[in-house]
């Protein structure tokens, strides 16, 4: 329980700071679709 208030305190900093957290991961069929799109 611990580790999940931490990652809870952290993301709550992010999200005050404005900070982004980190981007997922876009599979090359979604990438070429946003590269087609643009």
């Amino acid at each position: 329980m611990l580790i999940a208030a931490g990652l809870n305190l952290h993301r709550l900093d992010a999200w005050w700071t404005e900070t982004p957290i980190g981007t997922t991961h876009i599979s090359r069929l979604a990438r070429l679709g946003l590269e087609l799109a643009a």
